[in-house]
């Protein structure tokens, strides 16, 4: 099949998670033999890992969100390629033209990446724990947009929580849920915990309440920032535990997987995607309790078993996204 992914920024500029979801399945769905092309905002263009990547004039890689010119270069090269599949990373891409399916794909299909409304639920969830003032924040356009528009064929939740938000919230597409993949990397044969490693936190995800956990737990905390992904396995493997001390209700956090991945477990606040998940790599405390998270450092760790997250590798997730696309 003939695929055409937009996505704001490419890995290549932007190492983001949902920028590295974009890569790595664009990347396994070339290497199963299906014509890809991304259109994105900035870097490199041509042939890279199998993949085609367009940049249209005028599209600039540090805009926050998508901006006109991405999405007149998207509409463009749909029209040109009449693709059998165009894909969104990212619900707000489709927001600049809900009334026209250009090139008439047989599928327009959009992942939601927690993205709708997690600033509210930001806010909110900081109010919940005595951090900020209650939040005045009206609901954006774009959900009502949706609701009237005929574009969006599917959208594809990455977690059971996402799916139910998008549920309750939307009502109107047809919803599908596919976990994110995780490069192949990831997902050699993990080395043994080491008890007197760092753990880590990321640098997008409140890393000041880790490190304040790890001085009231006497635990070194290592916070993620500028690593090569080609060396992101080695910083687990010298890890005791990866914290996520989040108030962002998003739907699956890539790097809690990855850490899984390679045997390390996630020490988590209780929210978002991981009020309904119960794996056996995940240790939850309560949402903006560093107390809670503190001990859960100093006490005893779960043990992470082989094959914990393969619902995340390149070749799982998209035989699942083509089957949830078809």
């Amino acid at each position: 099949m003939k695929i055409l992914c937009c996505c704001r920024s490419y890995a290549t500029i932007n190492k983001g998670g949902m920028e590295a979801v974009c890569r790595d399945r664009a990347e396994e769905l070339a290497r199963q033999g299906h014509d890809v092309h991304v259109v994105t905002s900035g870097g490199p263009t041509g042939e890279i890992g199998g993949v085609t990547v367009h940049v249209p004039a005028g599209a600039n890689a540090k805009e926050s969100k998508y901006s006109q010119e991405l999405a007149n270069g998207m509409v463009a090269l749909s029209k040109s390629l009449k693709p059998d599949i165009l894909h969104l990373d990212s619900f707000d891409a489709g927001r600049l033209w809900w009334l026209d399916r250009p090139g008439n794909p047989k599928v327009i299909a959009c992942t939601l990446h927690g993205a709708v409304v997690s600033s509210m639920q930001i806010a909110w969830n900081q109010y919940r724990c005595g951090m900020g003032k209650e939040p005045h924040v009206e609901w954006s356009g774009l959900l009502s947009m949706a609701k009237s528009s005929q574009t969006i064929d599917r959208l594809i939740c990455i977690s059971p929580f996402e799916q139910w938000m998008s549920k309750a919230w939307t009502g109107c597409f047809d919803t599908r849920l596919v976990y994110n993949p995780i490069h192949g990397r990831f997902f050699v044969p993990h080395k043994p915990l080491n008890p007197r490693g760092e753990f880590l936190c990321s640098r997008l995800r409140c890393p000041e309440l880790a490190q304040k956990a790890g001085k009231l737990a006497g635990m070194p905390v290592r916070v993620l920032a500028g690593v090569a992904p080609q060396d992101m396995p080695r910083a687990y493997d010298e890890a005791r535990a990866y914290l996520l001390p989040t108030f962002f209700s998003q739907g699956y956090d890539l790097m809690a997987a990855e850490a899984a991945a390679r045997g390390r477990p996630v020490i988590a606040f209780g929210v978002g995607s991981f009020l309904m998940n119960d794996s056996p790599w995940l240790v939850k405390v309560p949402m903006g309790d560093v107390a809670a998270m503190a001990r859960a450092m100093a006490g005893p760790l779960p043990v992470v078993p082989e094959g914990a997250v393969d619902i995340h590798r390149p070749e799982s997730h998209v035989k699942s996204w083509l089957e949830a696309i078809a």
